[in-house]
């Protein structure tokens, strides 16, 4: 059978099609990579370029960056800037302002617990430009009033007192104000506002009574009224009261009766003093007392036997080394007979 022939060169064909086929794959290979390219650039260049959103995305975490202290990025050029952490805005603005608040009080409670009242005035005054209103501001009033006090400013104290009572005249608070109110009266020889605020407490509040009726004894005392000074000393010597402050009112009892020449009143006002007093040294002042009452009324053996324990007992204290003094100068022999017993 013979071959058909089409008129075709079947070899050159393929020869020059495959030719063809390999400049048009190394075409579209080098055409992709240039594609690749140019769209990798164009990223990179709209990562490195920040567009107004980007910066305006930036500079809104401006607080909360300074407020952990690290360099805050605010120009378009993100060129760092040192964060200003001092600024109270700074600190707060990412926060919740009764959180808030209520944190900056804890700090001023806590200098003022410390005794550091410097440092609680400025916290004070802090929390109440930052929140001047809600229940934060009302406790930094009280407690800046209270941290005054403490640090002796007793004319800017009353006024803060004063200034919370107009403020928020149903707190609770208010008879603890009308009791610090009455000190500072009495520290500033306002006896009757004293004795004013002293009643005004009282009709709110009766768990301090004891230490209230001291108090007002000694305005009585001060004002030269020594009857009912010395009623409200009984009251706060026999009245539900802390230790000290029974032996304090006590004392002044037996001071009041020293100053009416009533010996057995003093000295048995002083000798309940000594039934609870522990400290050594105040112990031998009270004795002093006694056997100083008993000189003036002219009973030198009662006194001379005060003495004689005082030098026995109490001879590292202040009123131990005076009794000594006292028996070597008044009666030596008893002093003779006292060195001959040790």
């Amino acid at each position: 059978m013979g071959k058909i022939s089409l008129g075709l060169d079947y070899k050159r064909y393929w020869q020059h099609f495959g030719r063809r086929a390999r400049l048009l794959w190394v075409a579209s290979v080098l055409a992709l990579t240039g594609l690749l390219s140019v769209a990798i650039l164009t990223a990179f260049n709209l990562a490195a370029t920040p567009n107004s959103s980007t910066v305006a995305n930036l500079n809104s975490l401006t607080p909360t960056i300074a407020a952990f202290g690290f360099q805050n990025p605010t120009t378009p050029g993100l060129n760092p800037k040192p964060a200003t952490i001092s600024q109270p805005a700074l600190v707060t603005a990412q926060l919740n302002p009764q959180a808030d608040a209520t944190r900056l009080l804890g700090i001023a409670d806590g200098f003022f617990n410390n005794g550091q009242y410097t440092e609680a005035v400025a916290e004070y005054q802090l929390l109440l430009q930052t929140y001047p209103q809600g229940q934060s501001a009302l406790a930094a009033t009280y407690g800046l009033a209270r941290t005054t006090q403490q640090r002796g400013q007793v004319a800017s104290a009353s006024q803060l007192f004063q200034q919370f009572l107009s403020q928020y005249p149903n707190d609770p608070h208010k008879p603890l104000v009308y009791l610090a109110l009455g000190d500072l009266a009495q520290e500033q020889g306002q006896w009757n506002d004293a004795l004013s605020y002293y009643q005004k407490y009282q009709k709110e509040n009766h768990l301090l009574e004891a230490y209230v009726n001291y108090k007002i004894g000694q305005v009585y005392d001060s004002m030269l009224q020594p009857a009912q000074g010395l009623a409200y000393f009984g009251k706060a010597a026999t009245g539900s009261a802390t230790v000290l402050l029974r032996v304090q009112a006590m004392e002044q009892l037996g001071d009041y009766y020293t100053k009416i020449n009533n010996t057995q009143s003093v000295v048995e006002w002083y000798n309940k003093v000594l039934d609870i007093a522990k400290t050594p040294s105040y112990r031998a002042n009270i004795l002093a007392k006694i056997a100083g009452v008993y000189t003036n009324a002219k009973q030198t053996s009662q006194a001379d036997t005060i003495y004689s324990q005082l030098a026995e007992q109490y001879l590292d204290t202040a009123a131990g080394q005076r009794a000594f003094s006292h028996l070597d100068t008044a009666n030596p022999n008893l002093l003779d007979d006292y060195e001959r017993s040790m």
